[in-house]
């Protein structure tokens, strides 16, 4: 049966990016993709951790730190905690 979600694909941009989640399953990741869409562009990477396949929720990026806090803080005023990563 062919997959009813989009297939994910890594964040290639540099900058800091803010992680909204993480998950096991594709499915989850795509609803916070979907959701958090409004806040700027939003991208799924795929990670190996401990041998299991994560997908994480990636925003961004933005040019400085100084920007990629100020959108943290939009979405935490939301409800959605994310972490600053630099890449």
């Amino acid at each position: 049966a062919p997959r009813q979600f989009e297939a994910a694909r890594p964040t290639e941009a540099k900058g800091f990016f803010l992680q909204a989640g993480s998950f096991a399953d594709l499915g989850n990741a795509n609803l916070l993709r979907d959701q958090l869409r409004a806040n700027g562009p939003v991208s799924i990477a795929s990670v190996q951790v401990n041998g299991s396949e994560f997908y994480r929720v990636m925003v961004g990026p933005w040019a400085t730190r100084e920007e990629a806090g100020q959108a943290q803080a939009r979405l935490t005023a939301v409800g959605t905690k994310a972490l600053i990563v630099a890449k």
